[in-house]
């Protein structure tokens, strides 16, 4: 087995789409019985907001869950005392997902590369980002086209293949 890695990148139109193909091709490594395939999705919502969902790196999943849970205290507080809840909810989200992206390292694809590509998604649709070993290749492409996923060939800038090649799926 070679340590060569290949970036793919594939298209859906929607994130549903994309979230079923991430757990496909996890499924598929992990019947190949070679490295775990390091994957995110991102998402171009109708408002043009692009939303990462990269389930290998601690901060995105500590951010969500932070966010999470002091919007839902915030909300139960400020309601229950008569204030604006929704308001005061989404502040607090807000400001928890900031703090943890601020305390916790980047452990999966640099957000910046991840950010560039949602730049260049049409609304409402998504992308699945994976780096898989060289010989795992072959069958992922087949997976991700046979659900109905586009390749999309772009050339990327040295310093972001360079920072994705210290990304370490060897988990």
């Amino acid at each position: 087995m070679s340590d060569d890695l290949r970036l793919l990148v594939y298209t859906f139109d929607s994130a549903r789409q994309a979230e079923t193909a991430r757990g496909a091709i996890q499924r598929l490594t992990r019947r190949l019985g070679g490295l775990q395939s390091h994957l995110a999705v991102v998402q171009k919502r109708p408002d043009g907001q692009i939303s990462l969902r990269e389930p290998g790196d601690l901060r995105e999943e500590l951010s969500g869950l932070a966010a999470s849970v002091v919007g839902g205290v915030a909300w139960f507080v400020y309601s229950f005392a008569g204030m604006l809840g929704p308001q005061s909810a989404a502040l607090a989200s807000q400001m928890a997902d900031t703090t943890v992206h601020r305390l916790v390292g980047d452990t999966g694809f640099p957000d910046r590369a991840l950010y560039e590509i949602g730049a260049e998604l049409e609304a409402g649709s998504a992308a699945l980002v994976a780096l898989v070993p060289a010989e795992e290749r072959d069958a992922t492409v087949h997976e991700l086209e046979q659900l109905g996923g586009h390749l999309w060939e772009h050339s990327l800038p040295g310093e972001v293949v360079a920072a994705l090649r210290q990304v370490d799926i060897r988990e």
